[in-house]
């Protein structure tokens, strides 16, 4: 153990050699203890929140621990799993994220020798501290704690005023103190309270006199704790000089202390001046936080390689792990439609019908189950395998489906394909839509409307009145008049033939033969509550595929019965004389001669009662088959 008390003699007999010895320990308690030949990196796990682009924070030093200022994306090379191809990255921005500083005064009788200036250790360690608060850096947005062994002076104040304020009117007890590590210990445990910046540092500044055995054995077990956090150790032993020689127990262990956590270890034995604090906090003030485009494109766990290098001088390099999960995007279709229903229509009285609707609006909806969104590269849709619609650009959410090719009734796939910035890309489920296109019933006087047939009629009737007129002309025109007393143009008698007038044939009149609307091959005759048929109301069926319901835009043959659902049941015409009914699902059901009619259907004789909820129908042929007529036979009895 030293002695706690000055040696006069020594300071008389061997002065001389004693400043050299005071110099000699000063240079070497005063070099951090994290020198290095090389410059260290610490790198955080990417944050993937703004995917594809991944963030993560730099902390980089020289061997000589000062921080590497400035850092230059042509610096740095980012490997992703190994990859041969660096990336740069698309920013570096320098951030001052604060920092904890918890002074951790440990007091005891030591503090009280003298020192320079006529001062006690204490006095001159306290007024370093003051000096260091009255010229810190303003608007540093640190925190300051206090501690004095089990005693919480100041706690989380982001105040340096009140920090200063508690270190003046900071006066323990020092004669009756006993030196231990509560101060050290209890900072510690300030150290893994949530600071409202994660990025912090923590700074630990203990001011400590030379403690016993039994605690001297303790600091291994705080130093291993101290890296465990992430807290820097800075040291500040009042002790005499030859205190490394004579307490190498404690001097190592303190210094173990430092290099595990990043600090340094000061030895104050009063004829020398302690360190500007400021010189050590600058080098751990800052940060760099790197931004960079990934080329990850699959989920997993992936690897991030960092290098720092100057030109052909590699400065550092560190490596870290990180999970990303990266997911194809999810489209899905909004409101799809069952049915489409294309009927004749015209606008004006004078223009043709025509088929409508022209198209159909679709729109989709974008999920990202990975919880990385990000932009579409392209949008497509997809009608029974053929693109009908693409968007490469905004909106990638609206199609349109042009439906005037649709001239016939069918069934038809419908189908969305998205692709996002990444290349991944996905479809939606197969969607079937059914298009009923209405059968137009022609007549002669329909071909009269179109422009071309007006056009070909009014040629016709200008040149026939063309024809007319000559001919009215050449019958008015007078007839040359023959000379009687010219003897080349009179009558030779005897010679003149008798002229016979024959009567024109009666004119027949032509008869006009009117087209007639072929009769339908089916039909459903309505009946009354009495089951007797409803003169002229009746359902013609004249397509192979016949839907009902009460809903216009899903049934192509509208009851309007409150117990008929919107679409309620099919009629297909599977061969002549061949039809199937099936129900779709509804609500007051499908019944044929008062036997319910499930969704796989039932064939349809002649003269069937059908009810469609409580609407009756009677089903009738055009041309039924004749009945069947019964064939008896008689049996003999057999001896």
């Amino acid at each position: 153990m030293c002695s706690h008390h000055p040696d006069d003699r020594l300071k008389q007999n061997a002065r001389p050699g004693l400043i050299l010895l005071l110099v000699l320990c000063a240079a070497a308690s005063a070099a951090p203890v994290t020198a290095q030949d090389a410059g260290s990196l610490v790198i955080t796990p990417p944050d993937s929140s703004d995917f594809p682009q991944l963030t993560f924070i730099l902390d980089l030093h020289d061997s000589g621990g000062n921080f590497i200022s400035p850092l230059l994306p042509s610096h740095v090379e980012i490997h992703e799993d190994d990859s041969p191809t660096p990336i740069k990255p698309d920013s570096i921005a320098r951030l001052e994220p604060g920092m904890q500083i918890m002074l951790a005064f440990n007091p005891g009788i030591t503090m009280l020798y003298p020192a320079t200036g006529g001062q006690t250790r204490f006095q001159v360690l306290r007024g370093a501290l003051q000096t260091w608060a009255g010229s810190r850096p303003a608007g540093t947005p640190d925190t300051f704690d206090f501690l004095s062994g089990e005693q919480v002076i100041l706690s989380s104040s982001d105040q340096p005023e009140n920090w200063l304020l508690a270190l003046q009117d900071y006066s323990p007890d020092l004669m009756a103190s006993t030196p231990s590590l509560a101060s050290l210990t209890r900072a510690l445990d300030f150290a893994t309270d949530p600071l409202p910046n994660p990025l912090s540092k923590r700074v630990i500044l203990w001011i400590t006199p030379v403690l016993p055995q039994p605690a001297i054995q303790a600091i291994p077990s705080l130093a291993e704790r101290a890296a465990q956090i992430g807290v820097k150790v800075v040291v500040w032993l009042a002790a005499s000089a030859p205190t490394p020689q004579n307490e190498p127990v404690l001097w190592e262990n303190l210094n173990n202390l430092a290099a595990l956590t990043g600090g340094e270890v000061f030895l104050f034995h009063g004829e020398n001046t302690p360190p500007d604090l400021e010189s050590f906090l600058s080098r751990h003030r800052y940060l760099y936080q790197a931004a960079y485009t990934t080329r990850i494109r699959t989920s997993g766990s992936h690897t991030l390689q960092v290098m720092i290098r100057r030109g052909e001088l590699e400065l550092a390099r560190q490596e870290t792990s990180f999970d990303l999960k990266v997911m194809p995007p999810n489209p899905f279709l909004l409101s799809p439609v069952a049915s489409i229903n294309r009927t004749w229509t015209k606008e004006t009285r004078d223009q043709p019908s025509v088929l409508q609707p022209d198209d159909c609006s679709m729109k989709i909806m974008v999920e990202f189950p990975d919880g990385h969104t990000r932009s579409l590269k392209s949008s497509r849709l997809l009608v029974d395998g053929f693109v009908v619609d693409e968007n490469f650009e905004k909106p990638f959410d609206t199609f349109t489906w042009n439906l005037t090719g649709l001239t016939s009734t069918g069934t038809h796939r419908i189908q969305v394909e998205v692709e996002d910035e990444l290349g991944l890309t996905a479809s939606t489920i197969e969607t079937l839509v059914d298009v009923n296109v209405e059968v137009r019933i022609t007549h002669w006087w329909d071909s009269l409307t179109k422009p071309d047939v007006q056009l070909t009629i009014l040629v016709i009737l200008v040149a026939a009145a063309g024809l007319a007129g000559i001919i009215l002309l050449a019958r008015r025109r007078p007839r040359r008049k023959v000379k009687l007393h010219d003897p080349l143009t009179q009558p030779v008698p005897g010679l003149e033939k008798p002229v016979h007038r024959v009567k024109p044939a009666a004119a027949h009149p032509t008869r006009n033969v009117r087209a007639g609307i072929t009769p339908p091959a089916a039909q459903l005759q309505r009946l009354d509550e009495s089951g007797h048929p409803l003169v002229g109301d009746v359902i013609e069926i004249r397509r192979r595929e016949t839907t009902f319901g009460s809903d216009p835009d899903q049934a192509m043959v509208v009851i309007p019965s409150p117990s008929v659902n919107p679409l309620h049941a099919r009629l297909v015409q599977l061969h002549e004389n061949d039809y199937l009914l099936a129900d779709a699902e509804s609500v007051a059901g499908t019944w044929v001669n008062y036997a319910p009619v499930s969704k796989l259907g039932v064939r349809l004789l002649h003269g069937d009662l059908v009810h469609f909820g409580r609407a009756s129908y009677r089903f009738l042929l055009a041309h039924p088959s004749p009945p069947v007529e019964p064939q008896v036979s008689t049996t003999r009895d057999v001896e």
